[in-house]
């Protein structure tokens, strides 16, 4: 019990000393375990330790983040709310967080770790997000420095070229304006407006998906194979699943999200029941761009403009 007490004191005392020195001697902390060093010095005076999973990456890798604060200074504060707003305001261009954000304070000396997952949205050197501590009455962001984020992805280890499904699908790059491709590429026939969206049947198993014009999402059916047998077949293209939850895949590489699920149809007449796997691709930054031009239209047009007669 002594030795317990002793040991919280002195970690508590580390805290303390960082908060002394930090007015006066900006000074790096100390990664520890497997963790990559920072480039650039982090805000000090808040943290006992922070960690970077890896400073060179693909784009269909992430990026871990953990960082431990001093305790609570701040009543109230959702850390997790900060958190996510933090790096949607600061990183949301380059980087997408994948899940939420793990929020742990210690049960004896109260300090407060926060771990996150991040993807790259693009590749080059990218800055992590500046997250700020709301928590703590120095409300200053935490910076963590760079990552370099190749052009590749990682599969099995190796490094890869960039699938098609990365610029665009079908031989039709994401972006694409359907006023551009109906006639010459896509007959005027096989267009449909379904509430916000425009789809266009290119085969009798890929659809694509206009939002204000430009090619956003697809949708494939492939019948006759399930989800599991597919499955070696997708990773051996795509990488590891960023998510593998409830039967449901989902790959994501730069703006590109990718999910596969099983096919859910209904029983033929002989009670048989067809196989199949639904791709589902959506290409989130056009999809982004969509919804702001809705929130634009329905909410500040309406609180900005006088209504007309």
């Amino acid at each position: 019990m002594r030795s317990a007490l002793l040991c919280s004191l002195a970690f508590a005392g580390v805290c303390v000393a960082n908060v002394v020195s930090a007015a006066d001697t900006p000074r790096t902390p100390t990664p520890i375990g497997p963790a990559v060093a920072s480039s650039e010095p982090l805000n000090t005076g808040a943290f006992v330790n922070h960690k970077v999973s890896s400073r060179k990456i693909s784009v269909n890798q992430p990026v871990r983040l953990e960082f431990t604060t001093m305790p609570r200074q701040v009543e109230g504060v959702d850390i997790a709310a900060v958190v996510i707003n933090g790096i949607s305001m600061a990183g949301g261009t380059t980087w997408r967080l994948n899940g939420k954000p793990s929020v742990n304070e210690d049960a004896k000396i109260k300090t407060i770790t926060v771990a996150v997952t991040l993807f790259p949205r693009t590749t080059g050197d990218l800055s992590l997000p500046a997250i700020p501590l709301s928590w703590l009455s120095r409300d200053t962001p935490a910076n963590f420095g760079q990552v370099t984020v190749t052009q590749s992805l990682s599969i099995s280890g190796e490094t890869r070229s960039l699938p098609k499904e990365y610029d665009g699908v079908g031989g039709f790059l994401w972006g694409a304006r359907l006023e551009d491709l109906v006639g010459s590429q896509i007959p005027a026939t096989a267009v449909s407006v379904q509430g916000d969206k425009t789809t266009a049947k290119i085969s009798g198993s890929l659809e694509l998906g206009f939002r204000s014009g430009e090619l956003a999402e697809a949708t494939l059916l492939a019948s006759g194979i399930t989800l599991e047998q597919s499955r070696a077949s997708f990773c051996e293209r795509w990488g590891l699943p960023a998510n593998d939850v409830d039967g449901t895949l989902t790959w994501i590489f730069g703006w590109t999200r990718i999910t596969a699920t099983a096919l859910n149809e209904p029983a033929k007449p002989d009670g048989t029941k067809a196989d199949g796997v639904r791709l589902d691709l959506v290409r989130e930054d056009l999809a982004a761009k969509q919804a702001a031009n809705q929130v634009r239209s329905r909410v500040f047009s309406l609180l900005e403009d006088a209504p007309k007669k």
